[in-house]
């Protein structure tokens, strides 16, 4: 998928662009209506370019679906899916903190292998745009992985409901000892020293 910032700069340019065809096809508009010329070479094959740079924007945004070159988004789309790109920025670095996380035991270091395997997972959705319902829960904080991420953030601020349910939770997800792990405040983040 196509980083945040790139797509920001492309878009942008895609506008600036926008803003200086505008003037070209007046100008290309009077020539037919005053004078019964028609557009140059030069206004065709640029405004072709900047179509093919429209195409490519919106490949680049969805590279596994093909673009209906016929109903291509609009810059109103194209900020929605601008915003979604911020969105899924935001919840990769959330769902990346997860791999920061250790056993303070560090005969335990395996422990949290499967959490891993989890991060990716979910990495690999996010990176894919997916809105599946494992990326939604994770939004939600109702995915076992957020779970585990507020139980080590902040275990002495949970209601006793939202313990019980996280402990139930991240152990039906990666077994009884990583939930209790880390209902004991045994899984916390590495230290940055």
């Amino acid at each position: 998928m196509l980083a945040l910032l790139e797509f920001e700069r492309r878009l942008q340019s895609l506008r600036d662009d926008r803003s200086r065809l505008v003037q070209t096809l007046r100008t290309a508009a009077h020539g037919i209506r005053e004078q019964g010329q028609p557009p140059g070479l030069e206004t065709i094959d640029e405004l072709q370019f900047y179509r093919q740079r429209y195409i490519d924007l919106q490949q680049a945004l969805v590279p596994h679906q093909e673009v209906n070159t016929d109903q291509l988004p609009t810059f109103t789309q194209f900020e929605q899916q601008r915003q979604r790109l911020v969105e899924v920025d935001t919840l990769s670095t959330k769902v990346l903190r997860a791999n920061q996380l250790e056993h303070s035991d560090p005969l335990q270091k395996n422990l949290l292998d499967a959490v891993r395997e989890s991060v990716a997972v979910l990495l690999d959705k996010l990176r894919d745009n997916s809105k599946c319902a494992e990326v939604v829960s994770f939004e939600q904080g109702t995915h076992p992985l957020a779970m585990l991420l507020r139980m080590c953030e902040s275990i002495d601020s949970l209601s006793d409901d939202d313990w019980n349910v996280y402990e139930q939770r991240i152990g039906e997800e990666w077994g009884r000892s990583v939930a209790v792990a880390a209902v004991r405040g045994r899984i916390n983040f590495k230290s940055t020293h």
